[in-house]
């Protein structure tokens, strides 16, 4: 994420490096340089929340309820392995 920003505001900023906003003080280059970048991190962070939440559940429980699926299927798996194991001890 530090990268993405560091390379935004190095894009977003390259008219304050060209010089094209030469005669003005240089807290306002920078903000002409960082606004377009805070506007899109703002953005990006609403469409991040609005994707996470669209069903009412954080991010963090839909990935212990995908685990625990996935445990399932996994102890599933491993007790029908371990009833062919006991078929082939018997047989």
């Amino acid at each position: 994420m530090k990268a993405w920003i560091l390379v935004g505001l190095a894009l977003f900023s390259a008219p304050v490096l060209a010089g094209k906003e030469a005669g003005k003080p240089f807290l306002e280059q920078i903000f002409v340089a960082a606004f377009p970048l805070v506007i899109f991190l703002v953005v990006f962070w609403l469409i991040m929340r609005a994707m996470t939440f669209k069903n009412g559940k954080n991010i963090n429980t839909q990935l212990l309820e995908s685990n625990l699926e996935i445990a399932k299927e996994l102890k599933r798996i491993a007790d029908y392995v371990e009833t062919l194991k006991t078929k082939d001890k018997d047989d």
